[in-house]
């Protein structure tokens, strides 16, 4: 989400709530028998992705450029997680190649087109071959989608296009708000297929009964 955090929105992370829960579910059985595998988190940020990696038997690297959001993961067990703190999505400084990596609502941090094609890149070669790449963002079918927990808003002058503003509410007391940003599937497709990803599915579970569409999209890719 947003680049700036405070102590609520790290507590929001660190504590999937509503909707997230069956994003975050779908997204780690997309990842398969990960035990004993080395895997990337990539934008791990306060640890709890990597803690759920690490419960399914992956030993994880949790990669994040928010030193505030890592700074929560001190006071969290780490056995079998090592974290660094990344500058430009740069991931030359990580020794080793990986067996997968998940990537959790950082694509949507995200507003130009060349940094997301260079954060994909630099997850491509930390790879190896054939190697699994999960990530959940926002569904781009879910403007105006609203439940009781979260609801997802253009920002001014939305038109559409990948890198336009967008608003999404967490229902707390008070709401806590973040200023995303939006990318059409296209997009997202075409930036994995351009760095040398197959993209092999697409999926927009649904969360709550009686919603017509996911808040949510997770994209199952490997590395040709």
């Amino acid at each position: 989400m947003s680049n700036t955090y405070d102590h609520r929105k790290a507590e929001v992370y660190n504590e999937f709530m509503g909707e997230y829960i069956v994003a975050y579910d779908k997204a780690l059985a997309m990842m398969g028998d990960i035990k004993d595998k080395r895997v990337l988190d990539q934008g791990c940020g306060t640890g709890k992705s990597s803690r759920l990696l690490r419960k399914e038997g992956a030993v994880v690297v949790g990669v994040d450029k928010n030193p505030e959001m890592l700074s929560a993961t001190r006071s969290s067990d780490a056995t079998g997680i090592e974290y660094f703190l990344i500058e430009n999505n740069d991931l030359a400084g990580i020794e080793g190649q990986f067996d997968g990596a998940f990537c959790t609502f950082v694509f949507l941090e995200v507003s130009k087109r060349e940094e997301l094609e260079q954060m994909v890149r630099a997850v491509y070669d930390k790879l190896k071959p054939n190697s699994l790449y999960v990530i959940v963002t926002n569904n781009p079918d879910a403007i105006g989608y609203e439940s009781d927990f979260i609801k997802l808003e253009s920002g001014e002058g939305f038109t559409g296009e990948s890198g336009q503003s967008v608003i999404d509410t967490v229902k707390l007391d008070p709401p806590l708000v973040f200023h995303d940003y939006y990318w059409t599937e296209e997009d997202q497709r075409s930036i994995l297929e351009n760095a040398g990803f197959r993209i092999e599915q697409i999926s927009k579970p649904i969360s709550a009964e009686g919603q017509e569409i996911s808040p949510f999209m997770i994209i199952h890719a490997v590395k040709n």
